[in-house]
């Protein structure tokens, strides 16, 4: 049997990933989300350290915070953060009743990279479940 080891090249792409199941858009959750690079190979980058910036589609919802090491001295708040061991954490938080916001990222010589980020619209809920109650189970049309 052979083995080999491959080392990630230079860092190429930003990638976007959900870390939090889809949550209700009351106006009191939020997404986490985790910012990575890949290299041209798609391999993860684990030193990578890009300066990344983030954003919504703010009708719909805004970055609340950042974060990617204890030792980063920039306020939680910021929506541009330094990569730390190649990651970075984004919390998104949605308007009321919104049921996807889309978070974009960015970093100089990178390719950016996007998520659409799915809600749960809370009164879309409460009014089916309340069709639903009022015909036996069954949602009218």
């Amino acid at each position: 049997i052979r083995q080999s080891r491959v080392t990630s090249g230079q860092a190429k792409a930003l990638h976007l990933e959900m870390e939090t199941p889809v949550a209700e858009s009351c106006g009191n959750n939020i997404a986490l989300i985790k910012c990575y690079c890949t290299d041209e190979e798609g391999r993860y980058v684990p030193d990578a350290a890009p300066y990344v910036t983030f954003e919504t589609d703010t009708t719909k919802g805004n970055v609340i915070g950042t974060g990617s090491s204890s030792s980063d001295h920039n306020p939680v708040t910021s929506v541009s953060r330094q990569m730390f061991l190649g990651e970075i954490r984004v919390g998104v938080k949605p308007t009321e009743n919104t049921e996807e916001v889309w978070l974009y990222a960015s970093a100089p010589g990178l390719k950016k990279a996007a998520v659409k980020i799915p809600f749960i619209n809370a009164n879309k809920v409460k009014e089916s479940e309340i069709k639903s109650s009022e015909t036996g189970g069954h949602i009218a049309n």
